[in-house]
């Protein structure tokens, strides 16, 4: 059917293409940590950003009360 030399052909063209697809999985596979790298970088990011801003919001929140409190201590005060 397949001669010798036909038969050692396929193999080396078989062989090639599953080099190929195993080069081109690895490729995917890399890019896809790296994005996922990127992703996880951004979310920490986001959740610094998060604590800061609540955290800010608290300390100014208590910051505008204590001087509400005060102001409104001098008004009665001065009644």
């Amino acid at each position: 059917m397949i001669s010798g030399a036909m038969g050692t052909i396929l193999v080396i063209c078989v062989v090639i293409i599953a080099l190929t697809n195993l080069f081109i999985a690895l490729i995917i596979g890399l890019v896809l940590l790296r994005i996922s790298n990127v992703l996880f970088q951004l979310e920490k990011f986001v959740r610094a950003l998060n604590n800061f801003t609540t955290s800010s919001t608290g300390i100014f929140g208590t910051v505008i009360g204590v001087i509400a409190s005060m102001l409104s201590r001098k008004n009665k005060g001065g009644c």
